[in-house]
């Protein structure tokens, strides 16, 4: 192998490990920001009704959302 192409190799090979690191980074954002919409999006029982509900969605809809609610059925089933 020449020292051009090796140089090359060496450099490919540095940019493929930034693009990586630059992946994981994204991934362990996205997770984060899942978690927190999960968190958001917790079930609890009102005392009005029988089926648990989202208690981020009835508090903002007004009503009573069944759990799951649509925004962790689309987190659960991408």
């Amino acid at each position: 192998m020449s020292a051009e192409h090796e140089q090359l190799c060496e450099r490919t090979i540095a940019s493929v490990v930034h693009e990586i690191d630059d992946l994981k980074r994204q991934l362990a954002e996205a997770r984060r920001k899942v978690a927190n919409v999960d968190a958001l999006h917790e079930q609890y029982l009102p005392a009005a009704v029988e089926f648990y509900c989202c208690g981020h969605c009835n508090a903002i809809s007004g009503g009573y959302v069944a759990w799951p609610c649509p925004t962790i059925r689309a987190l659960e089933n991408p």
